[in-house]
């Protein structure tokens, strides 16, 4: 009888262990349109990147059917080249699904810049700023008019296998698929 009692309470705690555990678990895939997507961040902390000044116009300013053009800019920074090297190949990779699963059509193009006003608006055209710690002081993404500004407060733990850049590239990412995710 003493055991049926001590045994109850030790599965109520491995069983509230195992909850508590598996909601810090990480996750790089998203079911997008079908179809399992790998990230290179974490999820679960991507969706804490805020987004300026909402999701929704963010998600607007790349779903647009009008829009014909991404091109994916940074600074030339030769510590940071890498990072953006890296994000610059995981948006394309994304954008190329997502216009694809939306029947979009716009082609996507990476470039150097020496400044950010070398991004001169055009209709139909956006950019996707890459902008590491030697240009920024927090991990976000903003929207300015035409300018997506994916930008990290720090690089992050050299142990990760990503970076705080990739979670602004993952935030942006996954709010414009969420729509078709699931």
């Amino acid at each position: 009888m003493n055991r049926k009692i001590l045994i109850v309470p030790i599965l109520l705690t491995v069983i509230l262990f195992s909850a508590c555990i598996s909601q810090y678990e990480q996750s790089h895939t998203l079911r997008y349109d079908g179809s399992y997507t790998d990230f290179r961040s974490d999820l679960n902390k991507a969706r804490l990147v805020p987004v300026y000044p909402s999701e929704s116009v963010l998600k607007e300013l790349i779903l647009t059917p009008d829009l014909q053009q991404i091109n994916i800019t940074f600074i030339d920074n030769r510590t940071e080249n890498g990072y953006y090297a890296a994000a610059a190949f995981e948006i394309g990779n994304k954008l190329t699904r997502i216009k694809i699963a939306n029947n979009l059509d716009y082609t996507i193009n990476a470039s150097i810049i020496t400044s950010v006003e070398d991004m001169i608006p055009i209709d139909g055209m956006v950019y996707l700023f890459l902008s590491g710690p030697s240009q920024s002081n927090e991990t976000s993404v903003l929207v300015d008019n035409s300018i997506v500004f994916l930008s990290c407060k720090e690089f992050g733990d050299p142990s990760r296998k990503y970076s705080d850049l990739d979670l602004s590239v993952g935030k942006m990412l996954i709010t414009i698929m969420e729509d078709k995710a699931g």
